[in-house]
């Protein structure tokens, strides 16, 4: 793995891990229902029954994750 990688990894887990932290708890059990709890792919919004919001509630905070992600590391 080159340095760049590297680096460019390095930086991409701060960003998610950034974002995570600032998170309240509802939306952290999304992230992590959503995105950690299958390694294979991404877990349907409709199979997440572990948080009180909608499916549309879901993919706003979910794209407000991205957006942030995006933004700290200066993309968007």
């Amino acid at each position: 793995m080159t340095s760049k990688r590297a680096e460019r990894l390095k930086k991409e887990i701060e960003a998610v891990e950034l974002v995570y932290r600032n998170l309240n708890a509802e939306e952290q059990k999304v992230m992590k229902t959503r995105f950690w709890s299958d390694q294979r792919r991404n877990m349907p919004y409709t199979k997440i029954d572990k948080v009180a919001y909608s499916e549309r509630q879901m993919k706003r905070i979910v794209k407000k994750i991205i957006s942030k992600v995006g933004v700290y590391l200066g993309e968007i």
